[in-house]
């Protein structure tokens, strides 16, 4: 397989164990907790009240993260 995609082995290797980084462990705590948000709140909550509620909680979040990060959940707002 490396020789197909170019790569040393060693470098493949060095790839599979390495450990996650810290974006992708932050994104899993938001994920968590934009879950949560959009639970609590009947799934009314769209993309910006959740930014607000999240930077609300301290959190240093833009609004087209948590867009991305919702979209990858599955997490739509109810129309009214």
């Amino acid at each position: 397989m490396c020789s197909v995609l170019g790569v040393n082995k060693s470098s493949f290797y060095a790839w599979m164990n390495r450990s996650e980084s810290k974006r992708a462990k932050e994104n899993a705590l938001l994920k968590k907790e934009i879950s949560a948000i959009h639970q609590a709140h009947n799934r009314v909550y769209g993309i910006r009240k959740v930014t607000h509620e999240l930077r609300r909680r301290g959190k240093l979040v833009t609004h087209k993260r948590v867009a991305r990060l919702m979209k990858k959940l599955g997490l739509y707002s109810k129309i009214r």
